[in-house]
Protein backbone atom coordinates (compact mmCIF):
# COMPACT_ATOMS: atom_id res chain seq x y z
CA UNK A 1 0.00 0.00 0.00
CA UNK A 2 1.26 3.29 -0.88
CA UNK A 3 1.14 6.01 1.90
CA UNK A 4 1.11 9.07 0.34
CA UNK A 5 1.81 11.02 4.04
CA UNK A 6 4.88 9.05 4.92
CA UNK A 7 5.58 10.02 8.47
CA UNK A 8 8.82 11.24 10.03
CA UNK A 9 10.22 10.31 13.30
CA UNK A 10 8.53 13.46 14.95
CA UNK A 11 5.17 12.69 13.95
CA UNK A 12 5.45 9.19 15.49
CA UNK A 13 6.69 11.09 18.79
CA UNK A 14 3.66 13.31 18.32
CA UNK A 15 1.33 10.15 18.14
CA UNK A 16 2.98 8.25 21.02
CA UNK A 17 2.65 10.85 23.85
CA UNK A 18 -0.73 11.34 22.39
CA UNK A 19 -1.58 7.80 23.14
CA UNK A 20 0.34 7.87 26.54
CA UNK A 21 -1.88 10.71 27.65
CA UNK A 22 -4.75 8.83 26.50
CA UNK A 23 -4.09 6.13 28.55
CA UNK A 24 -2.82 8.69 31.84
CA UNK A 25 -6.40 10.07 31.24
CA UNK A 26 -8.68 7.05 31.26
CA UNK A 27 -6.90 5.57 34.77
CA UNK A 28 -7.32 8.89 36.10
CA UNK A 29 -11.11 9.47 35.16
CA UNK A 30 -12.03 6.14 34.66
CA UNK A 31 -10.21 4.06 37.32
CA UNK A 32 -12.05 0.93 37.03
CA UNK A 33 -13.50 1.28 33.33
CA UNK A 34 -12.25 0.90 29.57
CA UNK A 35 -9.28 -1.45 30.18
CA UNK A 36 -9.66 -2.44 26.88
CA UNK A 37 -8.91 0.87 25.46
CA UNK A 38 -5.96 1.54 28.10
CA UNK A 39 -4.28 -1.42 27.26
CA UNK A 40 -4.30 -0.56 23.36
CA UNK A 41 -2.97 2.59 24.18
CA UNK A 42 -0.14 1.15 25.94
CA UNK A 43 0.60 -0.72 22.98
CA UNK A 44 -0.11 2.15 20.19
CA UNK A 45 2.53 4.26 22.27
CA UNK A 46 4.70 1.85 22.33
CA UNK A 47 4.84 1.20 18.76
CA UNK A 48 4.96 4.81 17.29
CA UNK A 49 7.89 5.67 19.78
CA UNK A 50 9.47 2.24 18.53
CA UNK A 51 8.95 3.29 15.00
CA UNK A 52 9.83 7.34 15.60
CA UNK A 53 13.26 5.65 16.79
CA UNK A 54 13.22 3.39 13.81
CA UNK A 55 13.09 6.67 11.82
CA UNK A 56 16.31 7.86 13.12
CA UNK A 57 17.69 4.99 11.91
CA UNK A 58 17.23 5.39 8.92
CA UNK A 59 14.33 2.88 8.40
CA UNK A 60 11.37 4.03 6.60
CA UNK A 61 8.08 2.63 8.57
CA UNK A 62 5.48 4.05 6.66
CA UNK A 63 3.32 1.13 5.50
CA UNK A 64 4.62 -0.88 8.12
CA UNK A 65 2.20 -3.60 9.78
CA UNK A 66 2.36 -4.43 13.36
CA UNK A 67 4.33 -7.39 12.29
CA UNK A 68 6.91 -5.71 10.30
CA UNK A 69 8.19 -3.61 13.36
CA UNK A 70 8.73 -7.17 15.17
CA UNK A 71 10.59 -8.55 12.78
CA UNK A 72 12.75 -5.26 12.17
CA UNK A 73 13.16 -5.43 16.24
CA UNK A 74 13.39 -9.01 16.46
CA UNK A 75 16.67 -9.91 18.23
CA UNK A 76 17.37 -13.48 16.92
CA UNK A 77 19.62 -12.56 13.96
CA UNK A 78 18.91 -15.79 12.61
CA UNK A 79 15.45 -14.08 11.25
CA UNK A 80 14.02 -11.72 8.66
CA UNK A 81 17.55 -11.47 6.71
CA UNK A 82 15.28 -9.62 3.85
CA UNK A 83 14.66 -6.75 6.17
CA UNK A 84 16.96 -3.92 7.93
CA UNK A 85 17.37 -4.39 11.13
CA UNK A 86 17.65 -3.02 14.47
CA UNK A 87 18.68 -4.77 17.46
CA UNK A 88 16.36 -4.00 20.40
CA UNK A 89 17.59 -6.87 23.73
CA UNK A 90 15.62 -9.79 23.95
CA UNK A 91 13.59 -8.43 27.15
CA UNK A 92 12.77 -4.84 24.94
CA UNK A 93 11.42 -7.63 22.16
CA UNK A 94 9.72 -9.41 24.47
CA UNK A 95 7.58 -6.63 26.28
CA UNK A 96 6.50 -5.24 22.82
CA UNK A 97 5.42 -8.80 21.88
CA UNK A 98 3.54 -9.01 24.85
CA UNK A 99 2.07 -5.57 24.79
CA UNK A 100 0.61 -6.61 21.32
CA UNK A 101 -1.10 -9.49 22.27
CA UNK A 102 -2.59 -7.69 25.33
CA UNK A 103 -3.81 -5.36 22.50
CA UNK A 104 -4.98 -7.83 20.47
CA UNK A 105 -6.89 -9.55 23.34
CA UNK A 106 -8.35 -6.79 24.82
CA UNK A 107 -9.49 -5.75 21.19
CA UNK A 108 -10.63 -8.90 20.01
CA UNK A 109 -11.13 -11.49 22.35
CA UNK A 110 -13.53 -9.09 24.31
CA UNK A 111 -11.65 -9.32 27.44
CA UNK A 112 -12.64 -6.94 30.73
CA UNK A 113 -15.55 -6.24 29.22
CA UNK A 114 -17.25 -7.55 32.24
CA UNK A 115 -15.31 -5.06 35.06
CA UNK A 116 -17.18 -6.22 37.87
CA UNK A 117 -15.53 -9.94 38.02
CA UNK A 118 -12.63 -9.13 35.91
CA UNK A 119 -11.90 -5.75 37.44
CA UNK A 120 -8.56 -7.49 39.24
CA UNK A 121 -7.47 -9.57 36.17
CA UNK A 122 -7.88 -6.28 34.07
CA UNK A 123 -5.56 -3.72 36.77
CA UNK A 124 -2.85 -6.79 36.53
CA UNK A 125 -3.38 -6.96 32.47
CA UNK A 126 -3.40 -3.11 32.59
CA UNK A 127 -0.51 -2.91 35.36
CA UNK A 128 2.08 -4.87 33.25
CA UNK A 129 1.23 -3.48 29.77
CA UNK A 130 1.79 -0.05 31.50
CA UNK A 131 5.38 -1.45 32.61
CA UNK A 132 6.20 -3.04 29.54
CA UNK A 133 5.51 0.34 27.88
CA UNK A 134 7.79 1.66 30.54
CA UNK A 135 10.58 -0.36 29.97
CA UNK A 136 10.49 0.46 26.25
CA UNK A 137 10.71 3.70 26.93
CA UNK A 138 13.08 3.88 29.24
CA UNK A 139 15.39 1.38 26.59
CA UNK A 140 15.09 4.24 24.11
CA UNK A 141 15.99 7.10 26.04
CA UNK A 142 18.64 5.25 26.53
CA UNK A 143 19.87 5.08 23.00
CA UNK A 144 19.22 9.21 22.96
CA UNK A 145 15.41 8.65 21.74
CA UNK A 146 13.56 10.63 22.10
CA UNK A 147 16.34 13.49 21.48
CA UNK A 148 15.62 16.29 24.66
CA UNK A 149 15.21 19.08 22.88
CA UNK A 150 12.20 16.78 21.06
CA UNK A 151 10.83 15.79 23.94
CA UNK A 152 10.76 19.29 25.66
CA UNK A 153 8.74 20.76 22.49
CA UNK A 154 6.26 17.76 22.92
CA UNK A 155 5.49 17.85 26.57
CA UNK A 156 5.24 21.88 25.62
CA UNK A 157 2.36 21.35 22.98
CA UNK A 158 0.79 18.79 25.28
CA UNK A 159 1.13 15.95 23.13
Amino acid sequence: MLNLYPLNHQAHLKQAFHSRDFVESCIESFPDHFFDWKITGCFYSALHFIRGYLETQKIDTSGFRHKDVEETIDFNTNFHRHRKRVYFPKTIFLYFKKLRTSCDNARYECYYLNEEDEKDMANESLNKCQEALDAIVKYLESKGFPPPTELKTAEMVGV
